[in-house]
């Protein structure tokens, strides 16, 4: 006895489903892998630039007022960010100060200032205080 096969019309429309949902499915996994990648390099706590950094960094210290959560320190570090010559800085909303680490070729004290008060808060360099 032999035994024809014959098909039926909707299998096909099965199995081109099946595959349209697994190219659906592939194509959103490689759009949020991509998405996530690229924020997760934003939230870091040190920027360096992509420019070659000179020998001669300097290092300031500026109280920030007016911070009250990490949004407010996320604000503070895009700002910094954007400007060139900031090589590295750290912001932190509950000591009320940022420490930033920077090429004065390319950037001075005020304007690091000038960029963290743009965002809306008060910032001042620091003094050292002097240990007798």
């Amino acid at each position: 006895m032999i035994i024809f096969y014959m098909r039926v019309p909707w299998d096909h429309l099965k199995t081109n489903n099946h595959m349209k949902n697994l190219l659906k499915i592939s194509a959103l996994l490689l759009i949020f892998s991509l998405g996530y990648v690229q924020t997760g390099s934003s939230f870091n706590n040190t920027a360096t630039d992509s420019a070659q950094v000179s020998n001669e960094t300097k290092q300031v210290t500026l109280s920030v007022k007016g911070m009250t959560c990490g949004g407010c320190e996320s604000k503070v570090c895009k700002a910094l960010d954007k400007k060139d010559g900031v090589v590295s800085r750290t912001v932190s909303h509950k000591d009320g100060n940022a420490v930033v680490e920077y090429d004065p070729t390319k950037i001075s004290e005020k304007e690091i200032v000038k960029a963290i008060s743009g965002t809306g808060f008060k910032a001042s360099i620091k003094q050292e205080e002097k240990s007798n």
